[in-house]
C-alpha cells in the first residue's frame, strides 16, 4: 500500500512539473513573439523637408561670421509618421558638404551659451515636454555658418530611433 501511494504522488509531481513547464514555455513564446511590453513601444517616424533658406549675412544675433564665411537660416517641416512623439532630440540634424570646413551649425560659434532655442517651450496641447505628436508636422530651423562659394550642403538625421540615416541635399545655388 504504500508503495502505491507513493506511486501516486510521483506521478502527481510529475504532472504538475510537465504543466509549468508548458506554461513556462508558452509565456516565453508569447513574450517572444512580439506581446511583451517591450514591443509595444511607439516609435517616430520623422520627415524633414526643406522648406526655405535665407542668407543672414555675416552677422548674427552679435555674432560675426569667420573671413569667407556668411549666415543662412533653414527652415524645416518635420512630419511625425510614426506612433510615438518625436521629441527634441528626434529628428537631429548635422550638416556636411564636399569640403569638410564648409559649414558650421551653431554650436560651433555658441560653444558654451544657452540660447532662446535650448529653452524647451510645448509646441502642442497636452504634451509637457516639446514634442511633434503622430500625425502632426511641426517647423525646426537652423542657422548655419556657410563658406563662401559652396553650392550644396547635405543634412543627415535619423528619422527614427532604430532606422537608418537619411541624407537631405540642400542646394544653396
Amino acid at each position: 500500500m504504500g508503495n502505491k501511494i507513493r506511486y501516486v504522488f510521483a506521478v502527481l509531481f510529475l504532472m504538475i512539473g510537465i504543466l509549468f513547464l508548458v506554461m513556462g514555455a508558452a509565456f516565453w513564446i508569447m513574450s517572444a513573439s512580439g506581446n511583451s511590453a517591450v514591443s509595444s513601444y511607439k516609435e517616430p517616424y520623422c520627415v524633414v523637408e526643406l522648406e526655405d533658406i535665407s542668407e543672414i549675412g555675416g552677422t548674427y544675433e552679435g555674432v560675426e561670421a569667420e573671413a569667407g564665411y556668411a549666415f543662412y537660416e533653414l527652415s524645416f517641416s518635420v512630419e511625425n509618421k510614426g506612433e510615438g512623439e518625436a521629441y527634441r532630440e528626434m529628428p537631429s540634424l548635422y550638416y556636411e558638404a564636399e569640403d569638410y570646413d564648409a559649414v558650421y551649425d551653431r554650436y560651433y560659434w555658441q560653444a558654451g551659451q544657452e540660447t532662446e532655442e535650448e529653452i524647451e517651450t510645448v509646441l502642442f496641447y497636452g504634451y509637457e515636454k516639446a514634442c511633434i505628436p503622430p500625425g502632426r508636422t511641426g517647423s525646426a530651423s537652423d542657422v548655419l555658418m556657410i563658406k563662401d562659394g559652396t553650392e550644396r550642403i547635405y543634412a543627415y538625421y535619423y528619422p527614427g530611433y532604430t532606422d537608418e540615416e537619411l541624407v537631405l541635399e540642400i542646394d544653396l545655388g
